[in-house]
């Protein structure tokens, strides 16, 4: 069937790219360490996914029904946002699974694993679906949800200069450091304010405004999955507000 042919599709896509991503990762780590590595990559992967889900979002056109409905033309560019975004949390699962195994524990590795799981179900569906009206609806909410990653590169760099900090507290230069410091978090707190704490109440308005045009499966895993994430996210706001923060997950 049609279907099967795309999960087959998908799957092998999934499997090429994270193979690709544990590559790159091998070949980080091979020069800055497995700590700096994963925040490297990591980093990465938040400014490439925000510069496409800002591409998305910049083309999102007003819609009677729908708020707001992404253009046809824009569904090569999600598609392949949303899958090579999947495969890169799933080659951070096989990592996890392989430090863990090993006795070792990643940073954060319960949370990580979580997001993951909440992406590949909210990337999924509208991965596997058909070219369609339902299709463009998935990709606009899941593309405003995507602007996320923009925080998320805040939190590597504040990970990446603490790094740093460490490395120069016998040396001269620390000052700027922690002003750079204090800046990023600064920034870090604004825009994961904007990007996750308002955007992501927005994108649930377009889920529930169009439920009749989604699958209902869909409609009430993504609703129900986003209602966890955006519940996590305050948590973690919390504790970036109090100056605690340092989560990997976005």
């Amino acid at each position: 069937t049609a279907a099967r042919e795309r999960l087959e599709r998908l799957l092998r896509r999934l499997l090429v790219d994270a193979s690709q991503w544990a590559a790159v990762f091998a070949a980080v780590v091979a020069v800055v360490g497995t700590d700096a590595g994963e925040d490297v990559v990591d980093l990465c992967h938040s400014v490439w996914a925000s510069r496409e889900s800002l591409r998305i979002a910049s083309t999102l056109s007003p819609s009677r029904r729908h708020d707001v409905i992404m253009p046809q033309y824009m569904a090569t560019l999600a598609h392949n946002l949303f899958a090579t975004s999947l495969a890169y949390f799933w080659s951070d699962i096989a990592f996890i699974t392989l430090q863990r195994a090993r006795g070792r524990s990643p940073h954060l590795w319960a949370g990580r694993l979580i997001h993951h799981i909440i992406q590949t179900v909210a990337n999924g569906p509208v991965l596997l679906i058909g070219p369609g009206r339902a299709q463009r609806v998935m990709s606009a909410y899941l593309g405003l949800a995507y602007t996320a990653e923009i925080s998320t590169i805040c939190l590597r760099i504040s990970r990446l200069l603490a790094r740093l900090q460490r490395l120069r507290r016998a040396k001269s230069g620390g000052w700027l450091l922690e002003l750079l410091g204090r800046a990023n978090h600064r920034v870090l707190l604004v825009t994961f304010a904007l990007f996750r704490l308002v955007n992501f109440p927005l994108c649930g308005r377009l889920i529930r405004r169009n439920r009749a045009e989604l699958p209902p499966h869909v409609a009430d895993m993504h609703i129900g999955f986003a209602s966890v994430g955006y519940l996590i996210n305050v948590g973690w706001f919390i504790k970036l507000a109090r100056g605690s923060g340092g989560s990997r997950n976005n």
